[in-house]
């Protein structure tokens, strides 16, 4: 199972900053599809990034099963994406 509780994530551009996941939340239960959609610009990307690890959050929780997927090295984190 993935949950992410309260993700926030923004981008700072010169003294601008732009604050593009605004305490996201969501469950995917095993076994479950998902679809991610929205109109240009709206951060699903920025979510899905998030969600792998390959750019950090700002502040929130992303759990895979009773894993903390932030407090993982770069090696186990390579592990879980290859595996899971």
């Amino acid at each position: 199972m993935l949950t992410v509780k309260d993700l926030h994530k923004s981008y700072q551009v010169g003294k601008t900053t732009y604050e593009v996941l605004k305490g996201v939340s969501l469950t995917v239960e095993k076994g479950e599809f998902v679809a991610v959609m929205g109109p240009s610009g709206s951060g699903k990307t920025t979510l899905l990034n998030c969600i792998s690890c390959y750019i950090p959050i700002d502040s929130g929780e992303i759990m895979l099963g009773d894993r903390q997927l932030a407090n993982l090295s770069e090696d186990a984190l390579a592990k879980v994406r290859n595996r899971q």
